[in-house]
Parts: C-alpha cells; structure tokens; sequence
C-alpha cells in the first residue's frame, strides 16, 4: 500500500505537543501492558492506526469547507484520541528491538500533525501542509503495522488486515475527494481511481479467504453496498452551490463503510 504525497513544502518543525506524548506514555504504561492482549491484537491495532490518520486527514478537510462540523468535530477529536491511546500500548507491547524503534519514530511526526490539527480553525490554506504531514505519518504507521503482522503466526491476521486495509480506502478516498475542494494540487484524481482498484481488489481477496467466517459473509456484502454509495457520492460533483450538501453525503458515507469494516476486523480478532 503506497500513498502518494500531494504537495512538498518546506516548514519549520514546532514539536510542542511532544512533551505532552511522552508524559501521556508515562503516565499510562503502567495501565497499556495488559490493553495489547495478543499478536492478533496487536495487529489489528496497528493497522488501525492508518485508518485514524486518514480519518482525522479527513476530518479536518471537511471542517475547513464547513461540511459537517459538528460530526467531523466529533470524529477528528475522538480519532485523536485513539490514535494516542493505540500509540501508547503499542509502544508497552511492540516484540523486537526493531519494532520499538519503528514506533519510537512515530511521536515526532505524530507531534507534527496534531499541532496542525489540534486546538486549531481548519483553513483551506493550511489544507496542503496537513496532506504532506498524514503522508509523513502514513508512512511511519505502516512500516510498523507490516513489522508486527510478519510476528504473527495466526491465520486469521491477514483477513484482519484485509479488512483494516479497506477501512483505510474508505477513508483515503474521503480524504481525497475533500483535499481536492481545498484546492490542493496533484493527481487527486489518478489517486482516487487507485484507491477504488485496489478496494475491490481487497474485498474479493477477503470473500474468497478460505478461513472466513460464514457469517461474516453478509457484513463484507453490506461493506461493499456502502461502498457503491461512497463511490456514487463522490462521483456526484454537482456545482458549487450544492458543494456543502454533496460534501455532507460523502463523509457520511465513509463513516458508514467504515463502520461496518471495522465490525468485521473486530470479530475477526477476537475470533
């Protein structure tokens, strides 16, 4: 899974929200060692961890063309707060040297992305340096989640991470489609069309998995509904004057994937 950077500018780096991170992980490591339970775990809490920067990418994208800001309010401060929740006991769990290293590199970038995203009004003409940020984050977050998943030795965790893969579409689609009204530059376009290939790509892989549950079968059925309804609000660019409304159906639809993937990553790792 590649993300592609939308824009490159220089910036200086304030980390001011780094000390603050660390305290937090202080403060509750003794609590994480329990909160990772298993490899399995550990994976699905890794992967999400890309789910909640696109959603938080999102999420702050919509806010600053006014669409949805009560719920994208909602959904950027309650994204955050997972995210450094999962940080923390990841951290407390990570199984090799190598892994702990790897998310020892993430509080820097993670600082940096939540002081343009935290506490702050969204504006399309900050829009740009919050894209190149979540790529820098991306990055990061799945080097790590691929390191733990080649630690696992269950069945199910490449169907967990089938499912959290496709959370991550549903919410990079989204993304795209609301950097695209902020006026950032690059292919958004070519992208997007990727990240619908390689969703149904995904979703196929996860049906035809042979250690499936069958009664995940009609949840990764409903999956693939909501998503021809994200798809057709995206494709839905109407005019300007409907921007706010189309805008409003495209974050709500994936909010609704979203939901239902991550039902069935959930049930998958705890199977």
């Amino acid at each position: 899974m590649k993300f592609l950077s939308l824009a490159s500018r220089n910036s200086g780096v304030a980390s001011m929200f780094a000390c603050a991170a660390m305290a937090l992980a202080g403060f509750m490591s003794g609590a994480a060692v329990a909160q990772v339970k298993d490899i399995d775990d550990a994976v699905y809490k890794a992967s999400r961890q890309g789910m909640l920067v696109q959603r938080i990418a999102k999420s702050y994208l919509a806010l600053a063309q006014k669409i949805e800001p009560a719920a994208a309010r909602k959904v950027l401060n309650d994204s955050v707060a997972q995210f450094d929740r999962h940080l923390v006991e990841l951290k407390v769990f990570a199984p090799t040297p190598e892994i702990k290293a790897t998310y020892g590199q993430v509080d820097a970038p993670w600082a940096r992305f939540k002081e343009h995203v935290v506490g702050v009004a969204p504006a399309p003409t900050t829009a740009a340096r919050v894209m190149e940020l979540e790529v820098e984050l991306m990055r990061i977050a799945l080097r790590a989640s691929q390191q733990l998943q080649r630690e696992s030795k269950v069945a199910t965790t490449q169907l967990i991470v089938f499912a959290e893969t496709d959370a991550i579409y549903s919410q990079r689609v989204a993304t795209l489609y609301f950097a695209g009204l902020n006026g950032v530059g690059g292919d958004t376009a070519g992208e997007m069309q990727k990240v619908r290939d390689d969703f149904v790509r995904n979703i196929a892989s996860l049906k035809r998995a042979p250690k499936l549950p069958a009664n995940l079968s009609p949840k990764i059925e409903l999956a693939e509904s909501q998503w021809a309804f994200l798809d057709k609000a995206i494709a839905n660019r109407g005019d300007a004057r409907n921007r706010v409304t189309l805008g409003g159906n495209v974050f709500k639809a994936s909010e609704r994937v979203l939901e239902v993937l991550e039902e069935v990553a959930s049930t998958l790792e705890k199977l």
